[in-house]
């Protein structure tokens, strides 16, 4: 199971992503979001589909509804009673105007949003540009419509010639579609569509990109940052090594870049597009993000005892032969220093003999540098650049190769004023 709540998916990713119509499909959009798909193929499978909706863009710019027209035609085909729409009760209809014109008004609705629904796939989409298993949703999807006829019908709605036989021959296909379970599937065919349009048009007003997901360990990020920041700083990262520690002052933001590469890696790996302007990732079968610390009061686990296991949990995936990337904010940052050095020693010179995994590490601890070999080849090391100018510390948020020996914890203590309250 992937540990990813750092990420905050549901506050932070699903608004950039969301343009949906309805809350089917905003679901539909969520329920994507927080599941990883299981293979290569399947990702590249995923990005091809929403390649193909991002170069449509007459479709991610024409497709639209009002929520009630979705919301009373769900109703209709899923809800409306059944014996109300059986042979028996037409002359009911025929005889009693409300019931006549309630089942009217009710076909009047579905006909138009079926067309219109129909009208928008026919013109913006060729099916046999998709992925061949993608090609098959998309024909259900116009198949059902098409069941319809709505064109026709719309003409006869608008020419005042929908009547009795209209109603009969619909009907039928109303019941029939539902108790075969044909309108369930239909509806979930098309939210799932639809949130993919909705990544698509997210896609185009955000500039992500894809990155290429591939079985060997090249990571490469070019121009990535976080997508929640008004004017990011964009840094690159190239690493062959599986154990990356990144260093830098307080406040440089190490969290936050951490968090920009794990969000980069984890929707590569839904299949979507990333904030990068390009990037190489391996496929990695786990992914956990450690970056808030608390702790697990459900639990009982204080903050270091949950680093604790959630380190386990990966070192048990990783050590089983899964490839894993994990990333760890400042790890073991709840014990003492003498502790937390001793056994980030360990940790580090035992996750580098998992080679097909990634682990980004964020630190403090200055004295690794001097810790861990010079012949190190399986370690890398990168710092956020800042300094300090009169007294000041300045952060440029820029990443860079190497260590950071800069300290500022006294100069913010003394610039609060507390050097003068203690005395």
């Amino acid at each position: 199971m992937n540990n990813t709540q750092d990420l905050f998916l549901s506050k932070d990713i699903l608004p950039l992503f969301d343009y949906t119509l309805n809350n089917d499909s905003q679901l539909a959009l969520s329920k994507l979001l927080r599941k990883p798909l299981s293979s290569i193929t399947e990702i590249r499978d995923r990005q091809a589909i929403l390649e193909q909706l991002i170069s449509c863009k007459s479709l991610c710019d024409t497709y639209s509804y009002h929520k009630i027209e979705y919301s009373d035609t769900y109703r209709f085909l899923c809800q409306f009673p059944i014996d109300d729409l059986k042979r028996q009760e037409y002359m009911a209809y025929v005889f009693q105007k409300r019931k006549r014109n309630t089942l009217l008004g009710e076909y009047t609705q579905l006909i138009y949003f079926l067309a219109k629904l129909e009208r928008l796939i026919k013109e913006n989409l060729i099916l046999e540009k998709f992925p061949m298993a993608y090609q098959d949703d998309l024909r259900f999807i116009v198949n059902y419509i098409a069941s319809f006829n709505p064109s026709h019908y719309r003409s006869k709605i608008n020419q005042d010639k929908f009547g009795f036989k209209a109603i009969q021959k619909l009907n039928t296909n109303v019941c029939q579609k539902r108790k075969n379970g044909d309108t369930l599937i239909f509806f979930e065919k098309l939210n799932l569509l639809e949130a993919y349009l909705s990544i698509a048009r997210a896609v185009n007003r955000h500039g992500f990109k894809f990155a290429e997901i591939g079985d060997n360990s090249d990571f490469n990020l070019i121009g990535f940052y976080h997508p929640l920041l008004k004017n990011p700083v964009k840094n690159n990262i190239q690493v062959d090594h599986n154990v990356i520690l990144i260093t830098g002052a307080n406040m440089s933001g190490k969290s936050t870049l951490l968090k920009s590469i794990g969000l980069c890696v984890y929707l590569s790996h839904l299949g979507l597009p990333i904030p990068a302007a390009n990037g190489k990732i391996p496929y990695y079968d786990k992914i956990s993000i450690q970056i808030n610390h608390s702790d697990d009061l459900k639990n009982g686990y204080s903050h270091f005892m949950n680093e604790i296991v959630k380190l386990k949990d990966v070192v048990l995936d990783a050590d089983n032969g899964k490839r894993c990337f994990a990333v760890f904010d400042e790890l073991f940052k709840g014990t003492n220093y003498e502790d937390a050095l001793a056994i980030s020693v360990k940790t580090i010179k035992g996750l580098r003999k998992f080679d097909s995994s990634s682990f980004f590490i964020s630190t403090h601890i200055t004295e690794l540098k001097h810790r861990l070999s010079n012949s190190d080849t399986q370690t890398a090391a990168f710092y956020i650049d800042s300094e300090v100018r009169d007294e000041i510390p300045v952060f440029s948020y820029v990443l860079k190769a190497g260590w950071s020996n800069l300290q500022i914890g006294q100069l913010l203590f003394k610039k609060e004023g507390l050097d003068d309250l203690l005395d």
